[in-house]
C-alpha cells in the first residue's frame, strides 16, 4: 500500500507528458559519442547498425519490465519501492541512499556543467570558459555559473506544478526530436551515395576480439538507458495502469527510430574506418550538413537535450528522497508534499543545495564513477524482482514476453557490467563495498530496533 505521503501527490502526467519525460531522460550526448566505439567492433555497415537494432530490442525489454513494475506499484520512488517489496528494506534503503545522495545528484551536477561547457563551445559564448570569481583558491567560471543557474531554474520549475513540468518537458522533448530528426533526414536527403552499398561495405575491425564487441554492446546499452525514469514518479502519473505502459513503449520506439536514423546519417557521411576515429559523430555530421556554423547549431540541440535530461532527473531524484523520507530514512520534512503546490518542496530544495555544492566544488566526477557501475548491477537486481512478483501475484499487471523479456535484459546488463569491470574494477569494488556497508548498517539498525519494540 502507498504511504500517505505518496497519495498527496497529484496525478497529472498523461501519456504525452510521461513519454516526453522518458525521451528527455534517454537522449543526450551518448548517441554522438558512442558511434566510434561501436564502429571499432563492426566489420560492415550492416554489423554496425545491427548493434543499434539489438540495443533497441534490449531497451524495449527493459522498458517492458519497467512498465509492468510501474503498473504494479505506481508510487513515488521507483526501484526503492520494487526492491523493498521484493528483497526487503535494507537493500531498498541502501539503493535509495546511493541513488539520491550519489548517483542522481552527481549525474545532475554533471549535466549542469555539461550544459555550461556545451554553450561555451559556441563562438558567441566562448567567454564562459574564463574565471568570473576567485575566492579562497576556488575558481568560479562562467561554466559553473551557467550550471548553477540551470539547476536553480529547473528546480524552481519543479517546485511550481507537475502539470507545468510536463508541458515544458513536452515542448522541449518535442523540439529535441524534431531538431535531431531534421538533421538526420537532411543528411539522408542530400546523400550522394545509396545506403545499400554503404551498409554492405566491408571494413576490417580494429580489434576483432570479443572484448571489442562487448565494449560496443556496453556502449549501446548505456546510450539507451533512462527508460525507467517514469517509475520514479509513479505517484504523479494519471491513470497509471493505462498511461505507464503506453508512455514507456512509445518513448522507446521514438528514441530507437531516432537513433537508427542518426546512425544511418553517420554512415552516409563518414566511412566506417573514419567513424572509428571520430570522437563526436554529431559535430562531424552537423559541420558536414550545415557548414562552418554547424557546430554552433549542433551545440544548441545538445544544450536542449541536456536541459531535458536535467529537468527529468531533478523530478525523479526528488521522488526518491520523498519515498525515503516518508519511510523515516531521510530528514522527515523531505517526505512531505506542499499542500497547495502538490510538489515535494523540501526534497527538491535539499537536492538543489547538494547538487549546486557539487557543481561549484567540481567534486561530482568521482561520485559518478563510484555509483555508476553499481547502478548497472542494481538495475539488473530491480529487473529480477519481476520474477518474484510474478510468482506472488501472477495475474496482476502481467505484460507479454515473460520470462524471455527480463532474461534478455539481464544478459545484456551482465555484459555491460563485465565490460565496465574490466576497466573500472577498483571503482566497481568500491561502489559495491559502499552499497554493502549501507545495507548491512540498515539491517543492523533494524535488528536493534526490533528488541526495543518488543520490550515495549
Amino acid at each position: 500500500m502507498p504511504t500517505p505521503v505518496e497519495t498527496s501527490l497529484r496525478r497529472t502526467l498523461g501519456v504525452r507528458s510521461s513519454a516526453a519525460l522518458i525521451v528527455g531522460n534517454i537522449i543526450g550526448m551518448g548517441v554522438f559519442l558512442t558511434p566510434a566505439e561501436v564502429a571499432r567492433a563492426s566489420g560492415s555497415g550492416y554489423e554496425y547498425l545491427g548493434h543499434w537494432v539489438l540495443g533497441a530490442f534490449v531497451a524495449g525489454a527493459g522498458a517492458l519490465v519497467a512498465a509492468e513494475l510501474g503498473m504494479r506499484f505506481p508510487h513515488a520512488g521507483g526501484d526503492y519501492v520494487f526492491l523493498d517489496r521484493a528483497y526487503g528494506r535494507p537493500i531498498a534503503v541502501a539503493w535509495g541512499w546511493m541513488s539520491f545522495l550519489l548517483s542522481f545528484a552527481a549525474s545532475i551536477a554533471a549535466m549542469a556543467v555539461g550544459l555550461g561547457e556545451t554553450l561555451a563551445s559556441t563562438t558567441v559564448l566562448a567567454g564562459l570558459k574564463g574565471d568570473i570569481l576567485v575566492l579562497g583558491g576556488v575558481h568560479l567560471t562562467g561554466v559553473d555559473l551557467v550550471g548553477t543557474l540551470a539547476v536553480v531554474a529547473a528546480t524552481a520549475l519543479n517546485l511550481g506544478s507537475v502539470r507545468m513540468v510536463g508541458r515544458v518537458q513536452l515542448w522541449v522533448a518535442g523540439g529535441l526530436l524534431f531538431g535531431f530528426s531534421c538533421l538526420g533526414m537532411l543528411t539522408v536527403a542530400r546523400a550522394t551515395t545509396e545506403i545499400g552499398p554503404v551498409l554492405a561495405t566491408v571494413s576490417t575491425p580494429e580489434n576483432g576480439a570479443t572484448s571489442a564487441v562487448g565494449a560496443a554492446i556496453a556502449a549501446v546499452f548505456f546510450t539507451y538507458t533512462g527508460w525507467n525514469v517514469l517509475t520514479y514518479v509513479g505517484s504523479d502519473v494519471k491513470n497509471p495502469q493505462r498511461t505507464i505502459p503506453r508512455a514507456v513503449m512509445l518513448s522507446v520506439a521514438l528514441v530507437a527510430a531516432l537513433y537508427l536514423l542518426l546512425n544511418v546519417a553517420f554512415l552516409l557521411t563518414l566511412p566506417l574506418n573514419v567513424l572509428r576515429e571520430t570522437p563526436n559523430a554529431g559535430v562531424a555530421l552537423a559541420r558536414e550538413v550545415l557548414g562552418p556554423t554547424g557546430g554552433d547549431g549542433f551545440a544548441v540541440l545538445v544544450a536542449l537535450a541536456i536541459l531535458s535530461g536535467l529537468n527529468s532527473s531533478i523530478m525523479a531524484g526528488s521522488r526518491v528522497a520523498l519515498a525515503l523520507a516518508g519511510d523515516g530514512h531521510l530528514w522527515r520534512p523531505a517526505g512531505k508534499v506542499h499542500p497547495r503546490l502538490g510538489t515535494p518542496v523540501v526534497a527538491l530544495l535539499g537536492q538543489a543545495v547538494w547538487v549546486v555544492a557539487l557543481v561549484l566544488t567540481g567534486s561530482f566526477g568521482s561520485l559518478v564513477t563510484l555509483s555508476g557501475s553499481v547502478m548497472i548491477l542494481l538495475s539488473a537486481l530491480t529487473v529480477s524482482t519481476v520474477f518474484i512478483f510474478r510468482r506472488r501475484d501472477p495475474g496482476i499487471a502481467a505484460l507479454p514476453g515473460h520470462p524471455f523479456v527480463p532474461a534478455v535484459y539481464l544478459v545484456f546488463a551482465a555484459t555491460a557490467l563485465v565490460m565496465v569491470a574490466l576497466s573500472e574494477w577498483r571503482w566497481l569494488l568500491a561502489g559495491i563495498a559502499v552499497f554493502a556497508g549501507l545495507a548491512l548498517s540498515q539491517a543492523w539498525a533494524r535488528s536493534r530496533a526490533k528488541p526495543l519494540e518488543t520490550s515495549r
